[in-house]
């Protein structure tokens, strides 16, 4: 019963450190991209354009965590699901757990799609992308 007890702790903690370890391979290198040191040890100044490099890796940060989470909801929902046995309580709780994950991903990329369109019109234009990359130079 011991061994029991510790498998359904340690399977979900293994689960969640294998399906969080991209997310630490990809945002090794850091949220802010400036401000640190280049190959030839000069420091790279911080401009303009990199707050809004910044906001966007942060928001590439949360996504690549929130998955993860989303899959083991669903998951969870769809353990609880089989195994109602025709239990209404278990399939409804279920359901909701569905839809609410559902609902959460398709706001969080939506806003990411948002956020990405307003910041690529801002910053990556030919005509914004001078002044924006060249104002403290």
């Amino acid at each position: 019963m011991q061994k029991n007890k510790i498998i359904k702790i340690v399977a979900p903690l293994l689960s969640l450190a294998f399906l969080l370890t991209p997310m630490f391979l990809v945002h090794s290198a850091g949220l802010i991209s400036c401000g640190g040191y280049d190959v030839s040890g000069t420091v790279d100044q911080c401009h303009f354009g990199d707050i809004f490099e910044t906001i966007n890796n942060i928001i590439r940060g949360l996504i690549l965590i929130a998955i993860p989470f989303a899959a083991l909801l669903l998951s969870y929902a769809g353990y609880l699901y089989l195994t109602s046995a025709g239990d209404g309580g278990k399939v409804k709780k279920a359901h909701e757990i569905f839809k609410n994950v559902g609902v959460g991903l398709v706001i969080m990329l939506s806003a990411w799609l948002i956020i990405n369109t307003i910041l690529s019109a801002l910053v990556k234009s030919e005509v914004y992308s001078d002044v924006i990359n060249n104002v403290q130079k």
